[in-house]
């Protein structure tokens, strides 16, 4: 993954073919996520939702990078929605950052 990254620095074609293949098809399934949790009132109104799309896919190769661990989620595969948190807790909300 560092030489990916590190190659990724130095390679415009490469970064425009990882950002066409890898990055870009997934943007708007997220923003969705993203949106529904709007309504929700997981996320304020007021969030720049677009910055938000670019910050988590970030948080989870930084993630990556300092533990060595893939991060994990709870994600229905089919809605792309989070499972619903144990009795007692309520979701992060991205105010709470």
């Amino acid at each position: 993954m560092i030489g990916l990254i590190t190659a990724l620095a130095r390679d415009a074609e490469l970064r425009q073919v990882f950002r066409e293949r890898f990055i870009d098809p997934h943007k708007e399934s997220l923003r969705q996520v993203f949106e529904r949790a709007v309504i929700r009132g997981e996320v304020a109104e007021d969030r720049n939702l677009d910055l938000l799309v670019s910050l988590l896919p970030a948080l989870a190769i930084h993630h990556l990078l300092t533990s060595g661990e893939i991060p994990e989620a709870q994600f229905d595969r089919a809605g792309g929605e989070r499972r619903h948190p144990a009795p007692g807790h309520r979701p992060l909300r991205v105010s709470d950052i």
